[in-house]
Parts: C-alpha cells; sequence; structure tokens
C-alpha cells in the first residue's frame, strides 16, 4: 500500500484511485455516499473509507494481492429532485420572511425586498430541501453549525438568472469564502430543479462583504 488507510481518507476519490493503480492494483471500485447537504464538513469527492477485502485498518507498506477487492466510498450531494417533483412539492409557496429580530446581537435585521418568480422557486426549493416552510423555522430549527443558512433573511432576482441572498452576518461575523461556500450550496441545492438559475450571490447584512458562484463553479451541475 503506497499510504495508510488514516492517510488515503479526506483525499479525492479519483486521486486515491489512481494512486493505488499506480502501486499495481487491479480490482478498486468506487462508492458514492450521499450524505452532504452543504459541504462545509466534507467537499464533494472526499474519500469517507478505503476497505481492501473488507479491511479498513492498515498502514502504509502493508502487502495485498494485486487482485484484492479495493472499495473506496466517497461523501456526494444527493441526486437532486426533477422539476416535476419540485413542482409538486407540498412545501407551501411563501414569501420571504420579515424577520422580527436578528439572531446576531446588535445587527439589525434587513428587510428582504420584492422577490420576483425565480428568486420564490429558489427559496422554496431551498425551504424544501431543509424540510422546513419559512427561514424563521429553520432558524428556531436547525443549528447554525457550519452553515449560514439559518441566517437567511430572503432572496431577490436580479436579473439574467442571477439571485441574491442576504443574510443576517457582518463581515467580522464570517468570511468570504464562507458565504461563497453558502453561494455553492444554494445552487447545489436547487440548481437541477430550476433550470434558469444561473448564479447566486450571498451579501452580509452590512452589504460589504459577499460571496458568489455560478452553475460552471458547482461540479455537480454540470455532470
Amino acid at each position: 500500500m503506497p499510504a495508510s488507510s488514516s492517510d488515503l481518507e479526506g483525499g479525492n476519490y479519483q486521486d486515491v484511485k489512481t494512486k493505488l493503480q499506480a502501486a499495481g492494483f487491479t480490482s478498486i471500485e468506487t462508492s458514492a455516499v450521499p450524505d452532504l447537504i452543504v459541504g462545509l464538513l466534507h467537499k464533494d469527492g472526499d474519500v469517507e473509507a478505503v476497505s481492501v477485502n473488507g479491511e479498513t485498518d492498515f498502514d502504509a507498506g502493508s502487502t495485498f494481492p494485486t487482485g484484492a477487492t479495493i472499495v473506496i466510498r466517497y461523501h456526494t450531494f444527493p441526486a437532486p429532485e426533477s422539476d416535476n417533483a419540485a413542482e409538486s412539492s407540498s412545501v407551501p409557496d411563501v414569501p420571504a420572511p420579515q424577520v422580527e429580530s436578528s439572531p446576531v446581537p446588535d445587527v439589525p435585521a434587513p428587510q428582504a425586498q420584492g422577490s420576483s418568480d425565480l428568486a420564490k422557486r429558489t427559496e422554496k426549493a431551498t425551504l424544501s430541501a431543509f424540510g422546513v416552510h419559512s427561514f424563521t423555522e429553520l432558524f428556531k430549527e436547525k443549528s447554525s453549525g457550519d452553515s449560514l443558512f439559518p441566517f437567511i433573511s430572503g432572496f431577490e432576482d436580479h436579473g439574467a438568472g442571477w439571485v441574491v441572498v442576504t443574510v443576517q452576518v457582518t463581515r467580522n461575523e464570517t468570511t468570504k469564502e464562507e458565504l461563497k461556500q453558502t453561494a455553492s450550496a444554494i445552487l447545489s441545492l436547487t440548481g437541477e430543479q430550476i433550470k434558469d438559475l444561473n448564479g447566486v450571490e450571498v451579501d452580509t447584512a452590512d452589504g460589504e462583504l459577499y460571496g458568489m458562484s455560478t452553475r460552471a463553479e458547482v461540479p455537480m451541475l454540470n455532470q
């Protein structure tokens, strides 16, 4: 083995497969684990575990037959629902909620502006993915953890398939990378259901820091 089982975990599954093939192994399988929701703890394609003939704990330099059955399990996003499934969702088409109080101390709650059909459909698909009816409900039921989703106050359509999302955090409470990951996650959750959603921009409550993602930057939308 060119590396230990623990060293292989967390790498990209295609890179791990290439490394094992270069070491002479000929029977390598890959197995997707569709457990990602936002994609912050793990990236799409990160290796969860590698097993050799069912053994998941081995050291670098351990010897196995070249024909040993190797299975690479990796994290990925669940397959998105079809457009028809999105249209028949039982989640009501709710307007962008007016947040009564900010979950972040001393940050005024921004008022969500009027949304177009695209913004409403994006909101509906996002809420449906989390099984809630409003972002107020999402904040109450979901811990913020590694996600900025509970802090969303509304969606706005800026034309050309571009939706802007406002989150109730300031530039001192988050990073541009966190916001970009949130934009990428929104596209991943809704892109296949909303064919004309081309990009998402995420703004903080103070409007100074933002992240953006387009379809070209979200691998699962281009498979």
